[in-house]
This record gives structure tokens, sequence and C-alpha cells, in this order.
């Protein structure tokens, strides 16, 4: 009986301290990234761990929001996809998810043309095994954002855009 009643009391703690607890908020999980002649965007997805897009990386990455960050390793992630860590904590990250199908709604936030911090909703308009076509605005400095899904998951990275004028997005 005592331990029955010691499971219950247990059980009621934790629903009790899952209740107050604050959902995830993707915006919380994402960053701009400065390079040395550029910007990307990235996304924690560990205490020290950030996701972005590989081309980012034809420069060092200098800064996180503004703070000097020094790099550790760069792992490849896909086609156009990495991992870095970096000498900075990130308190709040993101959960990584499956892969989205066509007509999914995804959301970003990123640095469109270097304007800082722009959220944006679209939908997967295609999908195959290793890549996605967006509809949404998507612009140079997007680049690296984390293409969250509907349970706040990343599921994918921006990797690249048709032009100039910010018209289709494409992940990977």
């Amino acid at each position: 009986m005592r331990i029955a009643a010691l499971l219950l009391a247990m059980f009621a703690a934790c629903v009790a301290y899952a209740s107050t607890r604050k959902p995830m908020n993707p915006h919380d999980a994402t960053f701009r990234l400065g390079f040395e002649d550029g910007l990307c965007s990235g996304t924690a997805v560990g205490p020290h761990t950030l996701l972005t897009a590989r081309h980012c990386f034809n420069h060092r990455l200098v800064s996180v929001n503004g703070q000097p960050v020094k790099v550790g390793k760069v792992r490849p992630e896909g086609k156009d996809a990495v991992t870095v860590e970096v000498d900075m904590a990130f308190p709040v990250y993101a959960e990584r998810g499956p892969m989205p199908v066509q007509g999914d709604r995804i959301r970003i936030w990123g640095n469109p043309l270097g304007e800082p911090d722009v959220y944006r909703v679209g939908y997967v308009a295609r999908a195959w095994t290793d890549g996605l076509v967006l509809d949404m605005r998507v612009c140079f400095g997007d680049s690296g954002a984390g293409v969250w899904d509907d349970r706040n998951r990343v599921v994918a990275v921006i990797s690249a855009t048709t032009d100039k004028n910010c018209s289709l997005g494409i992940a990977r």
C-alpha cells in the first residue's frame, strides 16, 4: 500500500511539473550567424550545437546574434546542412523531426536580405527523399534557417532561393 501511495505521489508531482513547464518556442532556438563576409541563419539543436547550411561555411563563423564565438567541430548532415559546435551555451534548443510531406505547413525565422528576425509561414509544395520545395518567400540571408513543423521540431534547413526576388525556397 505504501508503494502504491509513493508511486501515486511521484506521478502527481511529475504531472504538476509538466503542467508548469513552458512549451519550447522555436524563436528562442533561432539565431543570426555572422560570417567574415556575410550572414546566415541557424538553429540551436544542442546545448552548444547549431544546425545551418553547409554553403555558409565558405567563410569563417565569427558571431552568433552579435556575440563572438569560437568554432569547434563542423559535421556534414545531408546535401547542404551541417551541425557546428561553438563555445556559446544555448539554454533552449530544438528537437529534430522527420522530413515533412507535400502539403505540410512549415515556418521559418530568418534574416532575409540582412533584415533580422523575420518570421514566415508556408507549405511544402513538393517533397522527395532528400529535399523540399517550399511555397513561401525565402531570400539571401535565410540560408541555414531551420524549417519548423507544427510540433515545433526542426525538419529541414533552408538551402537556396531561386532568385533575388525571394520567390521560392529549397530545403534539404
